[in-house]
């Protein structure tokens, strides 16, 4: 099989808007700082703490592959894990490097189980996969944010952002009862494909515990930046600064960059942290994240994009079936 296709006349106008939100806004927050002061912080830093960083991440992203085969066997497609860490890798460097942030987790889902009749259940277990980990950073987030670490956040955030969080997570708790009755296509993905997800909720805990430890590497890497830089930020502040940042670098850009630079100069400010440092702080964590990324495109160069092996039982296409089997 190929790829799925990148360009079209559309996508192509859409890219170059994004390129130029991002170099626009780059070069926007590199006209307001003292590169001569960044270029010092940079023949400072400690590279140890960046190599630990580089080691972390992509032990998260085994940890992120083995929730979404949990979370794909739960849905009824059972796959072995090492082809499933192969094609999250490759993934996660399609969403770095390809024009749409989402073309790595289209592919996950194209090359999970292409030539089984649950390609559709494919595609729910890697959303299924991306919104427990949303999840999970909402709700360390929000707690940060309740704790004294909050206080330099404004009040509209530092209490909306988990007032927000509350809802959403209520209003997917209470999904099923919503739809019912409703001829909506949702309510058919959810009682036909998801519905395992609120008949057995120790699924979703167990998949929101995978996410909780993948967002505390997160934050042991973000950590490990403010060492390398020897910033002063509470340990704590990341969870914030981790999750607004990721949830910013959704906004219309190349990857993310300009926005989540933007979400880290502004949080990383309210914590007394200078423009110049904030910066690099962001630019920094953007390398350990593209330079692990690579390691998916090598795995990409080698084996090629291949379907996920099967690991001899058969694919369900109800994930309410499989959950009757599960104990």
């Amino acid at each position: 099989m190929k790829p799925p296709a990148i360009f079209g006349s559309s996508r192509l106008l859409t890219f170059v808007l994004k390129l130029l939100i991002s170099a626009g806004l780059i070069a926007y927050f590199v006209w307001q700082i003292d590169l001569t002061r960044v270029v010092v912080a940079l023949r400072h830093t400690r590279i140890l703490y960046l190599l630990i960083g580089l080691i972390l991440y992509p032990m998260g992203q085994v940890i992120c592959a083995v929730k979404w085969q949990y979370l794909a066997n739960a849905l009824g497609i059972q796959k072995d894990l090492k082809p499933m860490i192969r094609l999250y890798f490759i993934g996660m460097f399609f969403n770095m490097f390809l024009p749409t942030s989402i073309g790595g987790d289209i592919t996950r889902g194209l090359y999970l189980s292409p030539n089984s009749p649950s390609k559709r259940v494919a595609f729910l277990s890697v959303i299924a996969e991306r919104g427990t980990g949303v999840l999970a950073m909402m709700i360390l987030a929000s707690v940060a944010m309740l704790s004294p670490v909050g206080e330099p956040l404004p009040y509209w955030l530092r209490f909306g952002f988990p007032v927000a969080s509350v809802v959403i997570i209520l209003g997917l708790w209470f999904l099923p009862l919503l739809l019912k009755g409703t001829r909506a296509r949702l309510r058919s993905l959810i009682y036909d494909d998801l519905i395992v997800l609120w008949q057995k909720p120790r699924v979703g805990f167990i998949a929101l515990i995978y996410s909780v430890i993948f967002h505390c590497i997160l934050v042991v890497i973000h950590i490990c930046i403010a060492r390398a830089l020897a910033l002063n930020i509470p340990a704590a502040y990341h969870f914030i600064t981790e999750t607004l940042a990721s949830l910013a670098s959704l906004l219309p850009s190349f990857s993310g960059i300009g926005v989540r630079d933007g979400a880290y100069l502004y949080l990383l400010g309210r914590a007394g942290i200078e423009r110049e440092y904030a910066l690099l702080f962001s630019f920094l964590w953007f390398l350990i994240m593209a330079i692990s990324s690579c390691i998916g495109c090598i795995m990409y160069l080698i084996r090629g994009l291949s379907p996920a092996a099967k690991s001899g039982m058969t694919d369900e296409t109800n994930g309410g079936a499989y959950a009757e089997r599960l104990g």
